[in-house]
């Protein structure tokens, strides 16, 4: 079936009052992708409550972890643990980046290059 036919197959559904099921999932597709997330969700807990823990575990094992995690406080705490060098960690990194690129920059080079650029693109800054 080519393109057009089953364009034109759409149109004339449309015209009796139906709508065929291609046409109403391509006018839906976040229904498409919903239904994806949940059977993978589905798929994942039935097929991960056999395997070994230490490997894989269940999604719902996770949830209860993890708020059990959060209520007591130890989520917290080793989120901050983590964030701290992370942060110090970005600070170095940004001060670093920033200081080399200055010298990059403020070569002789570079501003005999620019000096060069900027007199040839504008005829009025040679008088």
């Amino acid at each position: 079936m080519s393109v057009l036919s089953e364009h034109t197959a759409d149109i004339a559904d449309l015209e009796y009052g139906r709508v065929s099921w291609a046409a109403w999932f391509k006018s839906h597709p976040n229904l498409i992708r919903a239904a994806s997330v949940v059977v993978f969700f589905f798929a994942w807990e039935y097929l991960a409550r056999d395997s070994n823990p230490l490997f894989m575990t269940y999604p719902t094992a996770v949830f209860k972890a993890a708020w059990q995690l959060t209520l007591d406080g130890e989520l917290q705490q080793a989120l901050i643990e983590s964030v701290v060098p992370f942060a110090v960690g970005l600070a170095i990194a940004i001060v670093a980046s920033l200081s080399a690129s200055r010298g990059c920059w403020n070569t002789r080079s570079t501003r005999s290059s620019m000096r060069f650029t900027r007199s040839r693109a504008s005829p009025s800054s040679r008088s």
